[in-house]
C-alpha cells in the first residue's frame, strides 16, 4: 500500500513563499522548472498531490486574505461540495476544502482542493486518485502543511 507505515521516514518538501509539507520517504517529489508547483505521488499507486504556492500585492501591499480565498473557490470546480477540513490549523490562515469526482479519459477520477490562504499568499493543494478511500489515506499529509 501506498501509505506510510509508522516507522517510515517522512522528508521535508520546501515550497515557495514559506509553506513546507512532508511526504514519505519512498515517494517521488518532482518540483516545476519555475520552482512554484510540487507533484508528489507513491510509485505504487496512481494517487497524485499537486502542490501550488502563489501569491499576490497591489503597490507592495499584500492582497487580503478574503481575495486570496476567493481566488482559490473560484479555480475550483462549482460542481465540487465544500467539505470541512480540520487537519490543517495554522494561526492566521483561512482553510477551504472542496470535493468532488470527475471524467479523465473516460473514467470517473476523484479530486480533493484544500486552499491555504494568509494575507498576499495562497497555498492550492490538489489530492487525485481514481479510488476516493486514498484520497482519504493521504489525508495525513495535510497535517504537516505548516508556514516558515
Amino acid at each position: 500500500m501506498f501509505w506510510r507505515k509508522a516507522h517510515d521516514e517522512m522528508k521535508e518538501c520546501v515550497l515557495p513563499q514559506g509553506w513546507r509539507i512532508s511526504f514519505p520517504v519512498p515517494w517521488e517529489i518532482e518540483h516545476s522548472p519555475e520552482g512554484d508547483q510540487v507533484i508528489a505521488y507513491p510509485k505504487d499507486n496512481d494517487l497524485t498531490v499537486r502542490i501550488s504556492a502563489m501569491n499576490a500585492a497591489k503597490a507592495g501591499q499584500p492582497a487580503p486574505m478574503s481575495l486570496m480565498r476567493d481566488g482559490f473557490l473560484s479555480s475550483v470546480p462549482r460542481a465540487f461540495q465544500r467539505v470541512p477540513m480540520k487537519l490543517v490549523r495554522l494561526p492566521g490562515c483561512a482553510v477551504d476544502c472542496v470535493r468532488g469526482q470527475y471524467a479523465e479519459n473516460g473514467e470517473m477520477a476523484h479530486r480533493m482542493c484544500v486552499g491555504v490562504a494568509t494575507e498576499g499568499k495562497l497555498l492550492s493543494i490538489g489530492i487525485f486518485a481514481k479510488d476516493p478511500a486514498d484520497i482519504d489515506r493521504a489525508l495525513p499529509l495535510l497535517k504537516t502543511v505548516r508556514r516558515v
